[in-house]
Formats: structure tokens, C-alpha cells, sequence
């Protein structure tokens, strides 16, 4: 656990957070003998998360879009908006001074929960709207909660996400993820172009998931969730499940579930401080929606976003096989 870090604790895990991008900066649990280990990807102190050469978005919540929006510009309402382009032409969760670059106010915590918040200005990454998002973090028996809820001054679009590289053999900077296998409940993934922006095609996921053990296999796909997110009834909820992810060795089992339409997979093949170090499970609406008008919306009005509405929530139970 990092100095200064907020900790909560519930009977099976603790988990550390600090407010530098509302981060998760340890969650431990235990493996199918009873030891503890920190199971994501972690740095040695708050001013390692605060340097941008090593920190890659690890634990934190990004906004105002969390994955791509190519060109790095959107319509909406007839307004053309240009953003910050901080991934070639593209602009990759919000731009380069996205959320997860900030530190987010505590508003209230507890040694089971605690509240971030954070207001992003009119024309912020060149987003439209005031937006302010308050992210709640709390802690039960052996299980982690995200919920965050959003209210805009104006009209604009929104994709959150948390950005927790998870490598449950317990994370000692050389430990990899290929005895890790994933299980993800969803039907189909959305095929990409060379900079990774979706073509507007889907394919079977199990194409790119095959038995799920992630040794040789390099993933940075958006699967769609076993929902279907393209049909007009479509409503966010908190499915039962959206993936599991198993680690063979040291037994231990982590259930997540999602209200989300998309879930990023991302095996950390690029990874600056430690390629294949842990794998990415973003929950997220679909990448580059505004240039698809066959995704999901992604646009959020003043009056949808009303505080005490959960617009994203994912949650994470923790056992051993």
C-alpha cells in the first residue's frame, strides 16, 4: 500500500485509492491458500502516478471519452467540435489532460466507501458542457463497487470508464498474464482498423478469445455485452455478469459485472513499465460512437444525468478455484 493511499476494508479484501484520478492504486485479496497480494498493476508512490512517462492510466477513472474517437472531432446538434488529438489523429479518453491526469476532490469517505468528485468546464479537451461526476468506491465481504454519476450544464457526450490493469497471481512487477484465462459473456466484438477505430463491423468473439487463456494472445478489442446494445429497447443495467478472469496458478477468481454496452479487453501489450504485466477490463459505452449512428448514444442532456442516477456502475467479486 502506498503512503497517504485512502484505504478501505471489508473482510476479504482491502483496496487503496488515491484522489490523482479518483486511482486504484491496490486491491488485495486473497489466493486458494489464504495468502494476500496486491492483485493490480501498482507504482511506489503518489508522484510515480503523477509522472506521465510511467503512468498509463493505471486504476484510474478516465473521461470525458474513455477509448477512441477518430479524427479527433464529433457533430452534435448540428456543432462541429474539434478535440485534442493525443493518439495520432485520434483522440484516446478524453485527450491528453484527460481525468485520469487530475486530482479529483474527496467529498466524503468512510472505512468502507469513499466519494470522488470532479467538475470539468465548458470547452474542457473541447468537450461541450459543464460536467460535473461524482465516482463512488466502496467495499463489501470480498467485492469491489464503481458507481458514478454525471450531470451536464449542456448538451455533449460521455463514455466513462476505470483503467485497472488486473493481474490476479498477485502483482511483483515481472509476474505476466498468460496463465490468466478470461471468459468474457459477450456474443460478438467490434472489428478495428489499423488505428484501432471500429469499422462499424462485428465479428464473433470467440474469433478472438478462442479458450479464453491469454498466453500468445494479444487483445485491444471492444466486446459487446451478451445484451444487445443495439436494439432500440436497450436499458443500462447492472447485468449478472460480463467476464470472469481466472488465475491458474495462484487460484484466485474475479466475477465483474457491468451496466455498460462495451468492455474493452487490453492485454498490456505496450505497456511502458511492463508488457503483458496485467490485462485492462474497461467497461465503457462503444468506442467512436458519435461517428456511428448505429452504436448506442453516447450523448448525455441536461436532465439525463441527474445526480443520485447511476450512469455507469461495475463491480468486481473476488474468489478462489
Amino acid at each position: 500500500m502506498i503512503e497517504g493511499a485512502i484505504v478501505l476494508e471489508a473482510e476479504d479484501i482491502r483496496v487503496g485509492l488515491i484522489p490523482y484520478g479518483a486511482s486504484i492504486v491496490s486491491v488485495e485479496v486473497p489466493d486458494r491458500d489464504g495468502r494476500r497480494a496486491n492483485v493490480v498493476v501498482s507504482l511506489e508512490s503518489t508522484d510515480a502516478y503523477r509522472d506521465r512517462h510511467r503512468n498509463e492510466y493505471l486504476g484510474a477513472m478516465v473521461g470525458r471519452y474513455a477509448n477512441r474517437i477518430a479524427g479527433a472531432g464529433f457533430d452534435l446538434d448540428g456543432v462541429s467540435y474539434t478535440l485534442d488529438a493525443n493518439n495520432g489523429a485520434n483522440t484516446l479518453h478524453g485527450g491528453g489532460d484527460n481525468w485520469s491526469r487530475r486530482d479529483w476532490v474527496v467529498q466524503s469517505q468512510d472505512t468502507s466507501r469513499v466519494v470522488f468528485q470532479i467538475e470539468s468546464p465548458d470547452g474542457d479537451g473541447g468537450f461541450p458542457g459543464d460536467v460535473i461526476v461524482f465516482v463512488e468506491y466502496s467495499v463489501t465481504r470480498s467485492g469491489l463497487a464503481i458507481q458514478a454519476n454525471a450531470a451536464t450544464s449542456g448538451p455533449t457526450i460521455l463514455s466513462l470508464t476505470n483503467h485497472t490493469y488486473w493481474n490476479l497471481a498477485g502483482d511483483d512487477g515481472h509476474t505476466v498474464i498468460d496463465d490468466h484465462v478470461v471468459t468474457v459473456d459477450a456474443h460478438q466484438y467490434l472489428v478495428i482498423d489499423d488505428e484501432k477505430i471500429p469499422t462499424g463491423e462485428r465479428a464473433p468473439a470467440v474469433d478472438l478469445l478462442g479458450d479464453g487463456v491469454l498466453a500468445g494472445r494479444q487483445l485491444d478489442h471492444c466486446m459487446t455485452m451478451p445484451w444487445d446494445p443495439w436494439d432500440a429497447g436497450w436499458e443500462p443495467r447492472l447485468a449478472t455478469r460480463v467476464a470472469t478472469l481466472v488465475d491458474r496458478r495462484s487460484g484466485r477468481r474475479m466475477w465483474m459485472r457491468s451496466n455498460q454496452p462495451g468492455l474493452q479487453v487490453y492485454t498490456s501489450d505496450t505497456l511502458g513499465i511492463g508488457c503483458r504485466r496485467g490485462v485492462a477490463l474497461e467497461a465503457q459505452q462503444l468506442p467512436d460512437a458519435p461517428h456511428h449512428p448505429n452504436f448506442p448514444s453516447t450523448e448525455v442532456r441536461p436532465g439525463d444525468g441527474l445526480l443520485g442516477t447511476v450512469r455507469w456502475s461495475t463491480a468486481y467479486h473476488f474468489d478462489t478455484v
